[in-house]
């Protein structure tokens, strides 16, 4: 009788040893990740594909979640709200993560209390595009062109509010350009326009745009990035055009509600860095326009802190309203 007992004790020990083992590895059941934006688009893209890379390497799915609206708040919200437990995680970007909180004192959301940091992913290239016909080459042709046709000289962008919006703020704060921003409802229509000459310049995505300027319909000034890109040396930054020290880009990064465990961060930034080096994601990620980073948690912490009180001071100084 007590060796049965002995027996039935141990056993139910082993078993309860094997469910906190269980319990303690991470990831055992799906993970969602969320994307506030509708399917299609940057973002949504690299959700998927990197998805698809945490699914062989982590053993369990990633069901890629579309959750637009309210400009990416609806989305980024719901992630702010999860269960902190590594299975609810947002793939986000400057957008809902620096832009809106410089822009909105009310959010559902605190983008630097409500959130961990997981990786800063990659960053993507902004250029100023002109007209063709313009007589423009570049950014001190820009500038003394918009001050020589006050009033006349604009700029367009994918819409207000938008990264791309605030960068040709920066520019003019910065390098004393002359400009009215017009904006779209995406790059789509903006171009149509600056390609059509009715609208003088673009600040807008370098792969968006890049096309047009091999074709010829449209010039190149300058990028906002620190160096060139590999895509387009021959377009030079801002930076070394007459405004040092000008550097912004736009960028997308992984993170999760707060309070995540240490452990499961460190799980999701590991299998992160050494997928971004897999080839077929760098390819990817170039044709996409984007260049890889692969950050810190740290370091996507301080890029999001960071760049809040920049985009807060043009905001500002430029007297930026929200239509």
């Amino acid at each position: 009788m007590r060796k049965s007992f002995g027996l039935g004790l141990a056993t139910a020990i082993t078993f309860a040893c094997i469910e906190v083992s269980q319990a303690e590895t991470y990831p055992s059941r799906p993970i969602t990740m969320v994307v506030a934006t509708e399917a299609g688009g940057t973002t949504d893209m690299v959700a998927r594909l990197i998805g698809e890379k945490f699914q062989k390497r982590l053993g369990q799915p990633v069901i890629v979640e579309n959750r637009p609206g309210a400009g990416n708040v609806i989305g980024t919200s719901y992630v702010a709200k999860a269960k902190p437990d590594g299975y609810t995680l947002l793939m986000g970007s400057s957008s809902p993560l620096t832009v809106n909180p410089a822009f909105y004192a009310t959010l559902p959301y605190d983008a630097q209390r409500d959130f961990q940091p997981i990786s800063l992913l990659a960053f993507g290239r902004i250029v100023i595009v002109a007209n063709a016909s313009l007589p423009v080459t570049n950014l001190k042709e820009m500038i003394s062109y918009s001050k020589t046709h006050p009033g006349e000289t604009t700029y367009a962008t994918p819409g207000n509010g938008t990264t791309q919006h605030l960068i040709g703020e920066m520019l003019k704060s910065e390098t004393g350009l002359d400009m009215i921003m017009v904006p779209y409802r995406g790059s789509g229509p903006a171009l149509t326009d600056v390609l059509g000459g009715r609208v003088s310049f673009m600040v807008d995505n370098l792969n968006t745009s890049l096309p047009q300027v091999r074709a010829g319909g449209l010039r190149a000034i300058a990028v906002t990035s620190a160096d060139r890109a590999e895509t387009a040396p021959d377009i030079p930054t801002v930076a070394e055009s007459g405004a040092p020290g000008f550097v912004v880009n736009s960028w997308i990064g992984l993170v999760g509600p707060i309070g995540m465990p240490r452990d499961i961060v460190d799980t999701l930034f590991q299998s992160l860095a050494e997928i971004l080096h897999e080839p077929d994601v760098k390819e990817k990620l170039a044709t996409a326009g984007l260049d890889i980073d692969g950050g810190s948690p740290e370091k996507l912490s301080q890029q999001i802190r960071s760049e809040i009180v920049r985009y807060r001071e043009i905001i500002k100084k430029a007297n930026i309203q929200i239509q």
